[in-house]
Formats: C-alpha cells, sequence, structure tokens
C-alpha cells in the first residue's frame, strides 16, 4: 500500500495538474503528508530529491526534482491489473500467470509505443474499458489465455501491463522479456 501513496504523490507532477480530478486530489494528497504517521514517508521523499539542473536568474536552482521510483509504480499497476483483472473476467488472477508491468509518462497517440500497444489489443478478440471520470481509466483486451491492460491516471500516467497464462500447468512460465531483463514482474 506505500507504493499505491507513492505513486498518487508522484502522479500529481506538474504535466498531470491540469487534469481536473488531480486538482481536486492535491489539497487531500498534501493534508496526508501533514500527519504524524507521515514523517518517514515525507523523510523518504526528501532524500530522493535534488536541486534541479534548471537554474533561476540569480544562479539558484529553481526548485527540487525527484527520480520517480518505476519499480515502486510498477508495483502499484500490478495491484491494480490484479483487481481488474477480477473485476472484468470474475475470478482472481492464478497465481503462476506471468504478470508483466510497465509505467511510462505523457505517451501521445502518435508515440510509436502507443502505435505498438494499439495493435496489440486490436489483435484481442474481447475488449473491455471503462473511466473513472478523469481520475482513471482503462482498456483491457482479452484473449484465449492472454490479456493486455493498458491503464491511465490523471491524464498523464500509463502502464501497460500483459497476463499471460498459457503453459501454467507446464511450468513454463518466462517470458521473453523477464528472461532478458525486460519488464519488472511484481
Amino acid at each position: 500500500m506505500k507504493n499505491d501513496e507513492y505513486t498518487r504523490l508522484l502522479a500529481l507532477d506538474v504535466r498531470a495538474a491540469n487534469n481536473t480530478a488531480a486538482q481536486s486530489n492535491l489539497s487531500a494528497i498534501l493534508r496526508s503528508l501533514q500527519r504524524p504517521n507521515a514523517k518517514a514517508f515525507v523523510e523518504y521523499l526528501a532524500k530522493q530529491s535534488s536541486d534541479s539542473t534548471i537554474l533561476g536568474a540569480d544562479g539558484a536552482p529553481m526548485g527540487r526534482v525527484t527520480e520517480v521510483n518505476k519499480r515502486r509504480v510498477d508495483a502499484t499497476g500490478s495491484r491494480i491489473v490484479r483487481g481488474l483483472y477480477f473485476i472484468e473476467l470474475g475470478r482472481p488472477l492464478p497465481e503462476r500467470a506471468v504478470l508483466n508491468v510497465g509505467c511510462k509518462d505523457g505517451l501521445t497517440p502518435a508515440d510509436p509505443d502507443m502505435q505498438t500497444i494499439a495493435r496489440m489489443m486490436k489483435q484481442m478478440p474481447d475488449h473491455r474499458h471503462r473511466a473513472f471520470g478523469t481520475a482513471f481509466s482503462y482498456m483491457a483486451g482479452v484473449g484465449d489465455g492472454v490479456s493486455f491492460w493498458l491503464m491511465l491516471l490523471y491524464d498523464y500516467l500509463f502502464w501497460l501491463a500483459t497476463v499471460d497464462e498459457r503453459n501454467i500447468e507446464r511450468g513454463t512460465f518466462a517470458s521473453a522479456q523477464e528472461r532478458e531483463g525486460g519488464l519488472h514482474t511484481p
């Protein structure tokens, strides 16, 4: 759950702040960081940030930047996919299924990654989608033993997840990406 809080905070990137849902959640998120039990988390975030390389007219850094810990954000994406899988398919994700999750910010329809995702989704026989205002939306392409999940948070942060249930009974669980050190499997 700590990864979820981390993702929620970092998703409020300046570029996502144009999203009305992100704007409406900002004050609640900032208040939550002021609670006594959030002290360790705030200290962790402070240690993860550094001075911006963009300097003001006075030569001083214009602010602080935080390098995104993609493993934490991907862990949140994994939790979301597991929940959506249950909602959409009516059963929990099989324990030994291969789940790959990767996040990327700022994708546009013209982005080559988005074009690849669209081609994969188009090949799936069953498509499902839902949106919760502008805060969160997803689309799933479901096939025989394989599904692709595209999730969008605050119109800015994307996750692509794949679930591969094929060959579970034969014990061949590692995908090519896993063998080659590609996508993270939380």
